[in-house]
């Protein structure tokens, strides 16, 4: 029984779409949302419910990585890239297919050994709280991984399964990755709407595939579906890992943050903001919800106005970003590292935004 004293189940709601009456009533759309709506209530409930009554073990919060999208847009080629870098960190990586014969598990096992399968499709997984159930179990293990990449299958709203993630206490949401084939996207369906809108990161991928113009209506298309999210176009879901996360050595300086993150690829370009004393939070987050276009990842550590006798670290991947209190080390140095496209970093403009929060742009070549 939930917490409404109500048992949910997914499956009550799972009325196939060709035995709905569509004559005069709600539009094939207006019934999926309903449909939607209801798995997701449903899903939560039950995740909240798991996730109350399971006591988890005390230690470091778990950051989670989402990574959706379309059906054979590319994103079991993203985990396996990210799974197969140097980076060092031990990942759990969780796959959810949404067929009996979970594939991508197998895909995914071939880079790493700590694969988990939620089987049998997202509707009755992460809805019914097959998420949440395997986020405790993770965080209750003897030796927890540093990270945990979770595959949400090709049917799955990313935006609900954020919701159902949330409610596992010791989890903390780093980003949702969404990867689009550019050749097929077609951005007016109801789920690629919902998947792009969730997003912080959207990976235009098969960039190959389409001519340059094809790729920019697209990217016109989704920027208004998301304005904030970052945006990149990629072949084979090729980016450097420290877009999305970094090897988490508690570095004692900016230079050594930079070098956490993977970025040598000449598409990308590194920099640093130093603060000229405490900082404004306030200030600082409207410069977050505005950043100029190419920016994708920031991390670094600052102290701010509001409580100047302890460090915040700051992390931010396309647009989520979160503070966390700094341990006590005492050489770290105060400053930003800022990554993003080579393209597209405009350092006047750069130096402008950030200025108003009191921060100084050094360009890192």
């Amino acid at each position: 029984m939930s917490r409404f004293g109500v048992r949910f189940s997914a499956a009550r709601f799972s009325l196939p779409m060709s035995e709905v009456p569509l004559h005069d009533g709600p539009s094939h759309e207006d019934l999926t949302k309903a449909y939607d709506t209801l798995d997701f209530l449903a899903g939560l409930a039950e995740a909240e419910e798991w996730a109350a009554q399971t006591p988890r073990k005390a230690g470091a919060t778990q950051p989670l990585v989402i990574v959706t999208g379309g059906l054979g847009a590319g994103k079991t080629t993203l985990m396996r890239h990210l799974l197969l870098a140097t980076h060092g960190l031990a990942i759990t990586a969780i796959v959810n297919d949404a067929a009996n014969l979970n594939i991508d598990a197998a895909l995914i096992s071939e880079a790493t050994e700590d694969t988990l399968a939620l089987e049998n499709g997202c509707v009755c997984c992460s809805q019914s709280g097959g998420v949440a159930r395997t986020l405790v179990d993770i965080g209750n293990r003897q030796t927890a991984p540093d990270l945990i990449l979770l595959e949400a299958s090709g049917v799955a709203d990313p935006w609900a399964l954020a919701q159902v993630t949330a409610t596992v206490p010791g989890i903390s949401l780093e980003c949702v990755v969404t990867v689009l084939d550019t050749d097929a996207a077609e951005p007016a369906d109801y789920l690629l709407r919902r998947q792009v809108a969730a997003t912080d990161l959207l990976l235009l991928n098969k960039v190959d595939l389409v001519t340059r113009q094809t790729a920019s209506r697209l990217a016109e298309r989704v920027t208004a579906l998301a304005p904030r999210a970052q945006i990149l176009r990629t072949i084979n879901c090729a980016i450097p890992y420290g877009v999305v996360f970094d090897r988490r050595r508690s570095p004692g300086a900016v230079n050594d943050i930079l070098e956490d993150v993977a970025v040598s690829d000449s598409a990308y370009r590194t920099a640093s903001l130093y603060p000229k004393g405490l900082v404004d939070r306030e200030a600082l987050e409207h410069c977050l919800k505005t950043l100029p276009d190419g920016i994708l990842r920031i991390k670094g550590f600052l102290r701010l106005k509001s409580a100047p006798e302890r460090m915040q670290l700051l992390q931010l991947v396309g647009r989520r970003w979160r503070w966390e209190p700094a341990g006590p080390a005492q050489d770290r140095v105060l400053g930003l590292a800022v990554i993003g496209l080579a393209e597209a970093f405009e350092t006047r403009s750069i130096r402008t935004h950030f200025a108003k929060a009191g921060l100084d742009w050094q360009s890192d070549g």
